[in-house]
């Protein structure tokens, strides 16, 4: 014999709040690397590893918030928002807590150090991509209260000035990319081969920071338009 229930015990409410808390720990991690950089250019050593161990503890309790997440998620009962959005919007946003720990991991393990010329322009290509995860956060826990205003036009259009924000860093990130790349190639012929490779490497993931906090930003365009 089936069970009827009333419709309104059905519904439950967005887990949107678990993803809001999720990506602060995300922006603690890359905005850690700031700091982080600053010291490794100046050698103290002993304070970069301590920075390192914030990186990662903040990449850690975002694996815990992701993990806690997917435990946690309706499996049957209906949502206002789609389940797949929300775990594509999570695995964006644990990316760029990955990325950060890697480039953390990598720089400190390695005592890497790049060519004094390029530093001043590393460390404002990683603050962009920073400000690009901080406008990704702003535009989730904009995704949030649009949500539990029940999908207010106000609302939307404080998450759509969030996504543009988003946007324009990212593209900023690209250029700074391109620049310090073509920098980078007139400096390796006074590095070693492998450290050349490495520091091409981190370039690539500072601006792979900047690229899942744009996509951060689809999903959540994606989530708010359905």
């Amino acid at each position: 014999m089936s069970i009827r229930m009333p419709i309104a015990d059905l519904l439950v409410k967005s887990p949107i709040e678990t993803i809001t808390q999720h990506i602060a720990a995300t922006l603690e991690a890359t905005e850690a690397l700031i700091p982080f950089l600053e010291a490794e250019f100046s050698k103290s050593w002993e304070q970069a590893a301590e920075l390192h161990k914030t990186v990662v503890a903040s990449e850690h309790r975002a694996d815990e918030l992701k993990a806690e997440f997917r435990k946690n998620m309706p499996k049957r009962l209906m949502m206002p928002v789609s389940r797949t959005d929300l775990l594509r919007l999570i695995t964006s946003q644990d990316k760029i807590a990955n990325c950060a720990k890697d480039i953390a991991g990598i720089i400190v393990g390695r005592r890497m150090r790049f060519p004094k010329p390029m530093r001043a322009g590393v460390l404002d290509f990683v603050r962009t991509s920073v400000e690009a995860v901080r406008y990704a956060k702003e535009a989730v826990n904009q995704l949030d209260i649009y949500v539990k205003s029940g999908f207010g036009q106000n609302n939307l259009e404080r998450v759509e000035a969030a996504l543009a924000r988003i946007d324009e860093a990212e593209r900023q990130t690209d250029t700074m990319q391109s620049d310090l790349r073509a920098q980078l190639f007139k400096l390796e012929k006074d590095l070693s081969p492998v450290e050349a490779m490495f520091l091409y490497e981190v370039l690539v993931w500072i601006g792979d920071i900047a690229d899942n906090a744009e996509d951060v930003g689809n999903h959540v365009q994606s989530i708010a338009l359905s």
